[in-house]
Formats: structure tokens, sequence, C-alpha cells
């Protein structure tokens, strides 16, 4: 994903409709999602190498230029179909006035797949794999599958969503989840610290992995 941040101040209201006019002051693109993950990684110091799916535009390119200025290894796929996923903010004085985003949510093509599991076969030894599941379809059952059996004397921790197969992670090392997620997982209210436990007891048996559950300001 592409995030790009659009900084401005607002001094009138629109004529044309009720909503304020943003005079723009500074752009800021970053990445998102997965790319995001990888960044945090690197500035740890880690050596990442990102798979996943662009689309052949511009902001495919931006993403593929900020991974090498992050020092982060891109193993893109581009798919002629399919956008980027790019999610345009609109903020004034740290305060977000409108969110745009644009993107294909749904699974790759066969063919797309099929590039994938070559680029995982051909893969590198790596001490941890780490799968940003944003259900937009990149994560399919084949590729996770795959990912399992090549990486599975390593660690793999998954960050999953409710929306994706989450069947397919079970027995990898970690998966985490925040509140919400555990919640719509097993229906458990997951804001007090006892329903957390419950949550996570349930599924670190659904799914035989260790669970890490964030839970905000509460830890």
């Amino acid at each position: 994903m592409l995030d790009l941040y659009l900084s401005g101040e607002v001094n009138r209201i629109s004529p044309e409709a009720p909503v304020p006019v943003i005079s723009e002051q500074s752009r800021h693109y970053s990445l998102g999602g997965a790319g995001n993950v990888a960044n945090n990684v690197a500035a740890l110091g880690g050596r990442v190498t990102l798979l996943g799916v662009v689309g052949n535009d511009l902001e495919g390119n931006l993403v593929q230029e900020l991974c090498r200025k992050s020092g982060i290894t891109p193993r893109l796929i581009r798919e002629q179909q399919r956008p980027t996923s790019h999610k345009t903010r609109a903020v004034v004085r740290r305060h977000q006035l409108l969110r745009i985003d644009r993107e294909f949510v749904g699974a790759v093509s066969k063919m797309t797949e099929k590039k994938v599991t070559r680029l995982v076969k051909n893969l590198g030894d790596y001490d941890v794999v780490i799968l940003s599941d944003y259900a937009k379809g990149f994560l399919t059952d084949r590729i996770v599958e795959l990912i399992k059996k090549r990486y599975r004397r390593k660690g793999i921790i998954a960050n999953i969503k409710p929306s994706a197969n989450v069947a397919s992670y079970k027995s990898i090392s970690a998966i985490t989840l925040n509140a919400k997620e555990g919640q719509d997982l097993t229906g458990i209210v997951t804001a007090t610290a006892v329903g957390a436990a419950r949550a996570v007891r349930i599924l670190s048996r659904r799914f035989s992995a260790s669970i890490v559950l964030t839970r905000g300001e509460h830890g």
C-alpha cells in the first residue's frame, strides 16, 4: 500500500458545497500496509525482502522507490488490471479531515499466484517471515501454505484480519490481532483483562499458535 498525506490550511468554505477548502502546503508519501511493517523492521536494522503486488502505475513506482530508500529489497509483482492500493489523507493541523482509498479487493490472478510461488521457492534463508494479511487478495491459500512449508522450521508471524481466510494460518509460530479482531473471531468482549485472556486461550487452541492480542491503551 502507498500512503499519501496532504497537509494544508483551511481558510474558507467552498461556494460549491458546504465543505472546507484545503490550501495544500505539502505532501508526503510513505509505505503502508505490509510495506510499513517492512519499513519498521528495516529501521530496527533487519535485512528485509518485501513480497507483494502493485499496479502498473505511478503509485507502484513510488512503492518501489520508497522500498529502496528504506533499504528494503522489493520483490513486487505488477498486475495490469489492479491499481496499487493507495490511501490519501487530507490533514489540517494534525486533524485528518478526509481519507480517500483507491484499491481493488479480490484474489490475485492465477498468473500472479504462479509468479509469487516461484519467488517464494527461490527466496533465500530468513530468520523470520512476517505475513501481513490485509485481506486484499494477495495471500491466497496456496501462497500461505507454500510459505508455511518453505519456512516451517523458522519463525512465521502473521497479522490477520477476520475477513481473511484465517484457517490458512493454523500451526504457525504466532498470530497478532487487535482487541476488536480478537472479539470478532471469538464473540468474546475483549475490553476487560478477563475477556481478553479468555479470547487468547480460545484462539491459541484454534490456531495451534501463540497469540498476541494488542489492546490499545490497555497494553
